[in-house]
């Protein structure tokens, strides 16, 4: 919700209030893992990072016309904003082990296992996905 209230004649308040809830992302079936850098393991997550519902975001303008003559006008504002989470850094979840892509694979010559996924064999990295668990969507301080 926003309004704007002409305090006088050449000057007018903007007030509003906007709320958002950016919920967790979740996989029906459970298949997101996380890497753990510092176990060098995957583990369960249900929740890839934390979420809030205390996204309150209140902001506060205004425009002032100093010479009441509608040719200059000083304006300013300011906002608390929340980041959006982006999604797709979350999806790589559920392509990590023992999911989706194989933990390990041989051939005659060489093995590629998690310790050594550069082996001359390998067209392509097992480097596993991973998301901090202590990223938050809370609040951006904005203004001019």
């Amino acid at each position: 919700m926003q309004d704007s209230l002409k305090w006088k004649p050449n000057f007018t308040i903007n007030i509003g209030l906007r709320y958002t809830w950016n919920a967790t992302p979740s996989e029906a079936n459970g298949h997101f893992t996380n890497f753990d850098p510092t176990t060098g393991t995957l583990v369960a997550a249900s929740e890839p990072y934390q979420q809030s519902n205390k996204n309150f975001q209140p902001r506060i303008g205004f425009a002032w016309d100093p010479f009441k003559d509608g040719k200059t006008s000083v304006r300013a504002s300011y906002s608390i904003l929340t980041q959006a989470p982006t999604t797709n850094t979350v999806t790589g979840l559920s392509g990590n082990p023992p999911f989706a892509l194989p933990i390990s694979a041989s051939s005659a010559t060489n093995s590629i296992t998690a310790e050594n996924p550069s082996s001359a064999v390998a067209a392509t990295s097992l480097g596993p996905s991973a998301i901090n668990p202590s990223f938050n969507n809370f609040m951006l301080k904005t203004g001019i």
